[in-house]
């Protein structure tokens, strides 16, 4: 049996010839998912060239998401995705990608994630993980780091919680 679907999602979309860029806006309008409600909305923009002359895409959120049960999570955030490399050649193995951002969840039982993209993370198309980047990640009063290195295609990246380091072993994509 398939999913239940009701509501509204509302798609508008609108292009600036000026600064060569369009905007898509996704609004949930008394929608459900099997029960679960989703309010908010989610904006992209896809920009032909930044103040850096690359293409970009930013994104951002403002969701909720409610259970029958009455379990509430709410998500806030941007994300920012730069073609810093390759666009302007056919092939894809020299395409690079710098994404920056931050977000923050707030969980029914009243707990915090914040995280955010404190060194732009890198990502080369012809490597399978992230090689360059930090994020931090805040939970309440504990605080988590992860660096993933100095560009070196490796599955390697630091973590760093609460002041203590161990190397982690990381899956590609």
């Amino acid at each position: 049996m398939g999913a239940t679907l009701k509501g509204k999602i509302i798609i508008s979309f609108t292009n600036d010839f000026e600064t060569m860029s369009h905007t898509i806006t996704y609004t949930f309008e008394n929608f459900y998912y099997n029960d679960i409600a989703i309010t908010g909305n989610r904006t992209m923009t896809r920009t032909h060239a930044n103040a850096n002359g690359n293409p970009e895409t930013s994104m951002s959120l403002d969701m909720t998401i409610t259970y029958p049960n009455g379990d509430v999570y709410h998500r806030t955030g941007t994300r920012t995705k730069e073609w810093s490399e390759g666009h302007d050649t056919p092939g894809i193995s020299d395409d690079v990608f710098l994404i920056t951002g931050s977000w923050s969840t707030t969980f029914p039982n009243g707990n915090v994630n914040s995280t955010t993209i404190t060194t732009p993370l890198k990502i080369k198309r012809d490597c399978a993980y992230i090689v360059a980047g930090v994020i931090t990640i805040t939970r309440n009063a504990n605080t988590a780091t992860i660096d993933y290195g100095d560009g070196t295609c490796d599955n390697q990246a630091t973590m760093t919680i609460n002041g203590e380091t161990s190397i982690i072993t990381l899956d590609g994509f």
